[in-house]
């Protein structure tokens, strides 16, 4: 599971859990204690949280400034721009591409378009607009389980 290091946690889940098909499994605030998943009110508060989508993809954000009591200082390199996501690609697997693609707002950042890929696979590539990520969207073609 991957864990992306977030600058804007208010941001990041209204991408992750308002445009893309992630839903929030567990979320904790800076005194550790647990933010209840469904309180959009409370978002500001969460300083980690694991996302899962129906399909099994898990995914955890942790936001930047609070690692400082996680790790020693300079364990995390700084992006190397503003918003740049540090160079990271996520693939999310198992999810249904076109109906995601039909359902994302305008303001997407749609990289790519939904298409089939030679080694068999349907991918949508949108850009994470608080970090900068890229996020493909992914379904083995023909793979009516996931």
């Amino acid at each position: 599971m991957a864990c992306l290091l977030v600058d804007d946690m208010s941001a990041s889940l209204s991408f992750y859990v308002d445009v893309l098909p992630y839903a929030m499994d567990y979320a904790m605030d800076a005194a550790g204690g647990a933010v209840p998943v469904d309180d959009r009110s409370r978002r500001g508060d969460i300083i980690f949280t694991c996302l899962k989508t129906g399909g099994g993809a898990e995914l955890m954000l942790q936001l930047r400034s609070a690692m400082d009591d996680y790790l020693p200082a300079g364990a995390i390199a700084p992006p190397p721009t503003p918003g740049s996501g540090s160079h990271v690609m996520l693939y999310v697997r198992g999810v249904d591409v076109d109906a995601a693609y039909a359902a994302l707002p305008p303001s997407a950042d749609v990289l790519k378009k939904p298409r089939t890929m030679p080694y068999g696979f349907r991918e949508l590539a949108l850009r994470d607009p608080a970090n900068g990520y890229v996020v493909v969207l992914t379904k083995p073609v023909g793979d009516a389980s996931s």
